[in-house]
């Protein structure tokens, strides 16, 4: 089972294939965005972080200031999504930690930076 916090980041170098993982997850987070306005992604802890799932979460902001974590869908790695009733599975399952959009569209633009800079013969 992977850390209670861990992140895509923390499991970029263990994933199966990263650069599509990362592209599905980031098409999950635009369907989330168009419908609620906001969206982030925590990972799936069981496995050994080669093709972890994920679920999509989204905050509803009450009047007065507070707000709520939603649960928009939880997906395979493929990014089939789950049952709606897996979607709401004990807490303990996913990661504490979320990633944003932008947080993981900077992941991928330096991941395929050091690629692109490894094939040229650089310094990574």
């Amino acid at each position: 089972m992977l850390a209670p916090d861990v992140s895509i980041k923390d499991i970029w170098n263990i994933l199966n294939d990263n650069k599509s993982y990362a592209e599905t997850i980031l098409n999950s987070l635009d369907h989330c965005i168009r419908e609620h306005g906001n969206a982030r992604v925590r990972i799936g802890r069981d496995g050994n972080g080669k093709y972890p799932s994920y679920r999509v979460v989204y905050d509803i902001h009450a009047s007065d200031g507070t707000k709520t974590e939603c649960v928009f869908n939880s997906y395979i790695d493929s990014g089939k999504p789950f049952p709606k009733d897996f979607a709401f599975v004990v807490p303990g399952d996913w990661s504490t930690f979320h990633t944003t959009t932008a947080q993981l569209e900077e992941l991928l633009a330096v991941e395929i930076q050091k690629r692109r800079n490894r094939a040229l013969g650089k310094k990574t």
